[in-house]
């Protein structure tokens, strides 16, 4: 299973045991830079389930930059909204290359993840490239980020509660050296030993 959430869904349907193996994030590509970050940013693609208009909605109130990266179905109506907005705090970037995508990562305040997800690879890269998350609180976000250390965690996925989780994010000094180091737990080369322990221990 990717995450212990869905080792849990595993055992609930299929009476099942399994064994837990996190995705891995490329730390070798994802690094930190010395930057102290100019906009909060969005990585997903751009479809409701997502929660993207949410955010949307969110940092309009708040006023703060936001950067969106990714495409999708709703992608021309969300930036219909954004262009609509007089404050023009939020860009909707699109689909970029991973070149590029590491240095929006790395040029980032925060990365906003309000969706939730069997485990998010989003999350890992973000931290491996030293940036806290602020995330919702539920499924794999639970098992890469440590709350008040590596992010912010919010309980609802609601303009109020995420309104107010990045007031605590505001509030709180994050050490990129710490929040690099957890994404380190789930680097490739870890995942590759997991699996290869595995295969061998099933041999």
């Amino acid at each position: 299973a990717n995450s212990h959430f869905v080792a849990s869904r595993i055992k609930k349907y299929y009476h099942r045991d399994s064994r837990v193996i996190f995705p891995p994030v490329d730390a070798r590509k994802f690094r930190p830079i010395n930057s102290k970050g100019q906009y909060f940013l969005v990585v997903s693609r751009i479809e409701p389930y997502k929660k993207v208009d949410l955010v949307i909605e969110v940092f309009n109130k708040l006023k703060l930059p936001l950067k969106i990266v990714g495409g999708g179905t709703r992608f021309e109506e969300y930036r219909q909204k954004v262009s609509d907005n007089s404050m023009r705090q939020t860009e909707l970037v699109g689909r970029i290359s991973d070149e590029k995508l590491v240095k929006y990562y790395q040029n980032a305040i925060a990365v906003v993840f309000p969706q939730e997800e069997d485990a998010g690879i989003v999350p890992l890269e973000a931290m491996a490239c030293g940036r806290p998350v602020i995330a919702y609180g539920r499924g794999g976000a639970l098992e890469s980020i440590v709350n008040g250390k590596t992010g912010i965690l919010f309980t609802k996925q609601t303009v109020k509660d995420l309104f107010q989780a990045v007031k605590r994010f505001q509030k709180v000094k994050f050490d990129v050296k710490v929040i690099r180091r957890q994404a380190e737990k789930f680097d490739k080369d870890l995942f590759k030993k997991k699996v290869l322990e595995y295969i061998i221990d099933k041999l």
